[in-house]
C-alpha cells in the first residue's frame, strides 16, 4: 500500500481489505503505513515533547508513538501498562471524543491498559504537577518505584 487512497473506491478496497485480514497478514500489510506516520506525527508535536521530557526528568520509562493493533498511542509507561494520550482541541470535537472512547474501550478490553487523557493546555501550564496528580493520585496506577522519585 503506497500512499493514501486516491478515490473512494480506493478507500472501500482498503477498509475491506483491512476487515477481511488477519492480524498477521494486517501488521505486515499496513505497518510500513503506520510507522511512517509515526515518524511524522513525533517530529513535530511539542506538547508530546513536553511530557516525555517531564517522564525522562522522573526516570519513567517510556515508549513513544507505540501502535498497539490498528491504534497508535501518544505515550506508553510499559512498566505500569498505562497510556498518556496528550488531548489538543481535535479530541474536543464529537468525532474526535467518539474515536477516543472506542480507542480507549479496545485498548483497556484487548491490552489490559489503562488510558490516561492529559488536556494540552494543562501539560503547557504545569506538567510535573499534572504527572503528579494524575499518575501518583490515581489508585489504578501501581505504586512502584517512581512515587518515590516524585517525592524526593
Amino acid at each position: 500500500m503506497k500512499g493514501k487512497p486516491k478515490t473512494e473506491a480506493h478507500r472501500r478496497h482498503l477498509k475491506e481489505t483491512w476487515e477481511k485480514a488477519d492480524e498477521k497478514t494486517r501488521y505486515a500489510r499496513f505497518m510500513p503505513v503506520v510507522t511512517k506516520f509515526c515518524k511524522i506525527k513525533s517530529a513535530s508535536n511539542p506538547i508530546e515533547n513536553r511530557t516525555k521530557s517531564a517522564l525522562r526528568k522522573l526516570k519513567i520509562r517510556y515508549r513513544s508513538q507505540k501502535v498497539f493493533f490498528k491504534y497508535i498511542v501518544d505515550i506508553y509507561l510499559p512498566d505500569y501498562h498505562v497510556v498518556l494520550e496528550c488531548d489538543g482541541s481535535g479530541h474536543d470535537t464529537a468525532k474526535g471524543k467518539k474515536r477516543d472512547v472506542e480507542r480507549d474501550a479496545f485498548l483497556s478490553q484487548e491490552y489490559g491498559l489503562l488510558v490516561l487523557h492529559l488536556k494540552a493546555r494543562d501539560i503547557m501550564a504545569d506538567v510535573d504537577g499534572l504527572l503528579g496528580r494524575v499518575l501518583v493520585k490515581n489508585p489504578l496506577v501501581s505504586d512502584k518505584n517512581w512515587r518515590l522519585a516524585l517525592e524526593d
